[in-house]
């Protein structure tokens, strides 16, 4: 089982709390879409840290401020880049 959060039109607030939600389940890999989750994780959740593997973003966005967190040295963890992946064109 997998569970979701996300509805179509949430609020800011709502956003939030649903990726919260997916950080309360303390995963080992992150599936993300724009790095927002990521950047959660690396702020305001970072106690989670330890638990996670490494992860996944889906967007030239999240992939440009994800490389530049690893210019900085604070990506704490590896993310493959799917928008640059072959298989995704």
């Amino acid at each position: 089982e997998m569970p979701v959060y996300a509805i179509k039109g949430e609020t800011t607030e709502q956003y939030n709390s649903h990726l919260n939600s997916v950080l309360d389940v303390k995963p080992h890999i992150t599936m993300d879409d724009g790095m927002d989750l990521v950047a959660m994780l690396h702020t305001k959740r970072s106690n989670l840290l330890e638990n996670v593997v490494g992860g996944t973003e889906e967007t030239t966005t999240g992939v440009i401020r994800l490389r530049a967190m690893a210019a900085a040295g604070k990506l704490a963890f590896p993310v493959i880049a799917v928008n640059d992946a072959q298989t995704k064109h």
